[in-house]
């Protein structure tokens, strides 16, 4: 009986220890990089910066490429030339209690620079996992919000970062400072309550079957989340579309309008060679009434985009949005006296009711005589197209504004994180 006890602890620990999840101490962050990388900067230290190749250096300390493979790093009195390897020039605080200024954001952790090929410097910062999230929080959810969404936020940041490990390979970083990743503005931008929130949840990562999974989020929702596949290219079980019932009803850009001119998108589809713009179609829409595919139909071909293409190609706040032409008809009347009206007040008659225009292109037009309506068939293109949106960000994974609705309401961090993401786990991990 003992010895079936042993075998049976020993297969309950092989289990367990099967499913530990692994935190990276350190994270690396791009702040300066390919067409955004930098000539020249300031770097400072009040007790001064140690720098790899170089030695102790004191004051405002001015960095700036020197051929193709060099940094002069000059203080005002003392100037310094380095050739940069591989490996980079490192950045150090010569006191532990202080932190780096680079164009005078303060960061903790360290600086490397590099002098990549084809580019100026790329500036990197490399900084403990922890320490880099008391810098997102506060500009993913702001300051003020209910301690329990910031822990949300606290935890889906952890997570997606983890899973960006070596996103940015090439640049020799791990996540970039910007929307692209998430918005980081180091130990400057640091407030009590999101550190607290990130201290809170230290370790805690989000798991689908054991393992660490990415953890999408964005500000507002159009009233549901949505599916992965309908946005990006592969389906994810936990990254599937939830109503977003909590969501105030002053969310930002809760609802929004952005005007394209026919010439404007024109230009947008230079080199597409469909010709003069005729209509835009929008061909499929998911359940969750996001834009899918969208097509661009031209006097000689047609052009389609699809998934979160429908949103970016044109800067879109999202991809739910309906578009309304703003083209005009002409109709003779009697007497040789015509009528111009815009497309976008037109009106047609389905059964009993008077529904406005959806398309922005009509082939067709029905006349209403005193006896019976006669079809005429014309072309019309829109001169603008006007699109009526709703929420903000790709809409995959945890509405933020929605996160911040839920904590409100009364619910836990663990619970926001469940209902945004589907059949997940919260686990701390070593």
């Amino acid at each position: 009986m003992k010895k079936i006890m042993i075998t049976l602890l020993t297969i309950f620990l092989i289990i367990s220890t099967s499913f530990a999840v692994t935190i990276p101490k350190t994270i690396r962050v791009g702040l300066s990089y390919g067409t955004n990388a930098v000539s020249t900067f300031k770097i400072y230290a009040a007790s001064g910066l140690t720098i790899s190749e170089i030695g102790k250096m004191t004051g405002t300390i001015t960095v700036s490429k020197s051929g193709s493979n060099k940094l002069t790093f000059d203080s005002g009195s003392n100037s310094k030339t380095c050739v940069v390897d591989s490996d980079g020039i490192t950045i150090k605080t010569v006191s532990d209690d202080e932190y780096i200024s680079y164009n005078g954001t303060q960061y903790r952790g360290d600086l490397v620079l590099y002098r990549l090929s084809g580019s100026d410097i790329t500036v990197v910062n490399v900084v403990g996992l922890e320490s880099y999230l008391y810098g997102v929080v506060p500009r993913e959810m702001s300051t003020g919000h209910p301690i329990e969404a910031l822990k949300a936020q606290a935890v889906a940041a952890r997570t997606y970062a983890i899973m960006s490990a070596n996103k940015y390979k090439r640049w020799n970083f791990d996540v970039t400072n910007t929307t692209s990743d998430q918005v980081y503005g180091g130990k400057s931008v640091e407030k009590e309550d999101t550190t607290k929130a990130v201290k809170e949840t230290k370790g805690e990562v989000v798991t689908y079957d054991g393992k660490i999974v990415s953890t999408p989020f964005f500000s507002t929702s159009n009233g549901y989340t949505e599916n992965s596949e309908n946005v990006w290219n592969m389906a994810s079980p936990h990254l599937v579309a939830v109503e977003d019932k909590y969501q105030p009803d002053n969310a930002p850009y809760l609802n929004w309008k952005v005007t394209y001119t026919k010439e404007e998108i024109e230009e947008l589809l230079k080199g597409k060679n469909i010709g003069s713009l005729v209509a835009l179609n929008i061909l499929e829409t998911s359940p969750s009434g996001s834009v899918v595919k969208l097509e661009f139909e031209g006097t000689d071909g047609k052009y389609v985009i699809e998934k979160e293409r429908t949103r970016t190609f044109f800067s879109l706040r999202s991809q739910y949005y309906e578009i309304e032409g703003s083209g005009a008809v002409t109709v003779l009347g009697a007497n040789d006296k015509t009528l111009a009206q815009s497309l976008s007040n037109l009106s047609y008659v389905k059964g009993s009711k008077t529904k406005k225009l959806s398309s922005t292109k009509l082939s067709e037009i029905f006349v209403q005589g005193a006896k019976s309506a006669k079809k005429y068939l014309f072309s019309s293109s829109a001169d603008e197209y006007v699109f009526n949106g709703s929420g903000w960000g790709h809409g995959v994974g945890m509405s933020q504004n929605g996160a911040i609705g839920m904590a409100k309401e009364g619910f836990d961090y663990d619970e926001i994180l469940k209902w945004y993401y589907t059949d997940i786990e919260i686990e701390k991990g070593e």
